[in-house]
């Protein structure tokens, strides 16, 4: 009752209105906050459960949900060259039939055939979590970029490394320590961290529990007005004991051009003068994976629609959220 109380005032003390965005004038500290909305029609199935409807099936065939999500806090800049940011997360389903309410072990990972222990990664509720705390600073030796605390990584329009934000959740979430090196057009990202578990009864600590642990390096190097190449490399691996050495109720690895299994992923990404879609640039995604067990190979050759780089900056995706 005191934490729900403490997180409700911190919310009314940022004068709430939807996508709302206001700041100092010096622009020192920002205080913002996104609310989204969405309407799901289920017919015949859920995400536990297709086609069953007899009286002790798990949740509802047809459910009319309401998804609400909150994000709320600030990003405080000491400097011009240091950032500190702060966000809760409130996420809630409304008309869901599996809410964590009714059932609050549906969600839970865990080694198959056993109870205990596990952790749970619920898609669509957490309840005042942390969104992001982190401490940013940049232009070390004029051209290098720290980034420590909880952090969305994302690159190639979202569809390389992305947050997972169809989940009312948002599935990935890293806490990590980011470096990157940027010379004009071109820059090496480096990272290693975990990524949270989402638990609607429990707030997720950053570096206390992970799900993963992981890193990689992302770089970006245009070579005239040829092509620009951006090669990247990223390794997982188990962060929780339960998962380590057994099959989980819940087995997902980074998902590669090639494999949806693979725990290694080696890529080069070519972008060629011409147009594809509605994009300016033909994109060619050059792809080999490799899997822990069984050391196989699904190398593939893919001309996929995503952009590139790096994100956009905090205040971009605040005004896009909108």
């Amino acid at each position: 009752m005191q934490r729900k109380a403490f997180v409700i005032l911190f919310f009314l003390s940022l004068g709430i209105v939807p996508s709302s965005f206001s700041q100092t004038d010096t622009s020192r500290l920002i205080f913002d906050a996104v609310i989204r909305e969405r309407v799901e029609v289920w017919d015949g199935m859920n995400a536990k459960n297709y086609g069953d409807d007899s009286p002790d099936a798990i949740g509802s065939l047809n459910d009319r949900t309401l998804y609400q999500r909150i994000i709320a806090g600030f990003l405080y800049r000491p400097s011009a060259s240091a950032e500190i940011a702060f966000h809760l997360q409130d996420s809630r389903a409304f008309g869901w039939s599996l809410r964590n309410s009714e059932y609050p072990d549906l969600f839970r990972v865990k080694a198959i055939g056993t109870e205990e222990p596990f952790y749970t990664m619920n898609p669509n509720e957490e309840f005042f979590e942390i969104y992001d705390l982190y401490f940013e600073y940049h232009n070390i030796f004029d051209k290098l970029t720290l980034k420590l605390g909880r952090q969305k990584i994302s690159y190639g329009d979202n569809r390389i490394f992305g947050p997972g934000e169809w989940g009312n959740t948002g599935r990935w979430t890293w806490d990590a320590l980011k470096i990157s090196y940027t010379a004009g057009e071109n820059f090496v990202d480096a990272f290693f961290g975990g990524t949270k578990i989402h638990d609607p009864a429990k707030i997720s600590v950053p570096f206390l529990r992970t799900e993963y642990f992981g890193g990689g390096i992302y770089s970006h190097l245009k070579v005239r007005e040829v092509f620009t190449a951006e090669p990247f490399y990223a390794l997982k691996i188990p962060g929780q004991p339960i998962i380590s050495g057994h099959r989980t109720s819940q087995d997902n690895g980074w998902a590669s051009a090639c494999s949806t299994m693979s725990s290694i992923i080696l890529s080069l990404i070519l972008h060629m003068p011409g147009n594809l879609a509605m994009r300016t640039e033909n994109q060619f995604l050059l792809t080999g994976s490799w899997q822990r067990q069984g050391i196989s190979s699904n190398p593939c050759l893919q001309s996929p629609y995503f952009a590139s780089g790096r994100v956009l900056p905090r205040e971009a995706q605040m005004m896009k959220r909108e």
